[in-house]
C-alpha cells in the first residue's frame, strides 16, 4: 500500500470515529467514552502523517509505534461502547474492524522496519 493510500485510509478512519462518537448518547457514560475515543481516532491519522515526515529511522519507528498504539486503543474504546450497550454492533463493528486492520498494518510495518520476525502464534491444545 502506498503512503498516500494509507494517509487517505487513516483520515477516513478518523472521520468514521468522529461519526461514531456523534451517535453516542448524551449521558455520563457516553461523554466519558467520547473524548478518549475521539483523541485516539484522530491520532491514528495524525501520527501516521508525522511518521511520513520522519527525518530519522528512530523517529520513523517511534511514530509508527504510536500509530499502532492509537489503533489498538481505538479498538479498546469501541469494544467498551459495544459491550456497555451504548451503541449496537452494527454501528461499532465496521469501525472496530478497520481499527484492527490498521493496527495489523502498523505492527507488520514496525516489525519490518526494525528487522523483527513475527512472533509465532500459540496453538490451542486439545
Amino acid at each position: 500500500m502506498q503512503p498516500s493510500e494509507l494517509k487517505n485510509r487513516t483520515r477516513q478512519f478518523s472521520v468514521a470515529v468522529l461519526k461514531l462518537v456523534e451517535k453516542l448518547p448524551v449521558s455520563i457514560p457516553g461523554k466519558a467514552v467520547a473524548e478518549p475515543l475521539v483523541k485516539c481516532g484522530i491520532d491514528v491519522g495524525s501520527k501516521y502523517r508525522l511518521m511520513c515526515r520522519s527525518q530519522s529511522p528512530y523517529s520513523f519507528n517511534e511514530h509508527l509505534g504510536e500509530c499502532e498504539e492509537a489503533a489498538d486503543e481505538c479498538t479498546y474504546w469501541i469494544d467498551l461502547v459495544k459491550e456497555s450497550g451504548l451503541l449496537p454492533a452494527e454501528v461499532t463493528d465496521p469501525v472496530r474492524a478497520e481499527s484492527r486492520k490498521l493496527k495489523r498494518i502498523f505492527t507488520k510495518s514496525r516489525r519490518a522496519a526494525a528487522g523483527e520476525r513475527a512472533e509465532p502464534r500459540e496453538h490451542a491444545r486439545g
